[in-house]
């Protein structure tokens, strides 16, 4: 780990890409405002690369829930399950 202040890095509007930080998949836009109901990783009978990441959340104005669920690795991260 660095001495990097994470509370002040840019934080860039796309999924992680090793081979080209700028050129990632753009982070989903109904995710970006949005209130998050649950966050946490996949269970383990039901693992993706990485451990997955899964994220409930209800856009502004709409009570209903969406699930997206990202996998990631050393090169990077993407989307397995896209909004329902």
């Amino acid at each position: 780990m660095s001495d990097i202040d994470l509370a002040k890095v840019k934080i860039l509007p796309r999924l992680a890409d090793f081979l080209d930080p700028e050129r990632g998949d753009p982070i989903p836009d109904d995710l970006i405002g949005a209130k998050i109901v649950a966050m946490g990783c996949v269970a383990p009978q039901d693992a993706i690369e990485g451990g997955g990441l899964a994220i409930d959340y209800c856009r502004p104005g709409n009570e209903i829930t969406r699930r997206i669920v990202f996998a990631f690795n050393e090169l990077g991260m993407w989307v397995v399950h896209p909004r329902a």
